[in-house]
């Protein structure tokens, strides 16, 4: 009995020492894996990171949701998303002049969606 409260601590410190937990990490290497993890990450009730592969992705990419979660959105990634290169120019959003490239918004009745974007250049 003793040895099975031991164990319920030990799991619950290696739980809570893990930091913040995300619905889901993706990796995307292009406009229409974009779209799709935004749509994805808009509707899956759960924090998200989107870590984008370095190139320029054109048109206009919305995250719309009714929900407040946290969105991460993590440019300078390398094929595959296992090394990164922070450099913002790197990783390009670019509306050419078009389209909106990005937007970011919760509709939530409660505050609370926080929105991080790192190492992306948006323009146009």
């Amino acid at each position: 009995m003793k040895s099975n409260a031991v164990l319920s601590i030990c799991l619950i410190g290696i739980f809570l020492s893990q930091g913040p937990v995300f619905g889901a990490t993706v990796c995307v290497s292009n406009e229409t894996e974009l779209l799709s993890a935004l749509h994805n990450a808009a509707n899956n009730n759960e924090d998200d990171a989107i870590q984008i592969v370095e190139g320029t992705y054109i048109g206009e990419f919305v995250y719309s949701s009714p929900n407040a979660f946290t969105l991460e959105i993590l440019g300078g990634y390398q094929i595959g998303c296992a090394t990164r290169n922070p450099d913002p120019t790197a990783t390009v959003l670019d509306g050419k002049e078009q389209y909106r490239p990005l937007g970011l918004v919760s509709t939530a009745v409660n505050p609370g969606a926080d929105f991080a974007i790192d190492a992306v250049t948006i323009q146009n």
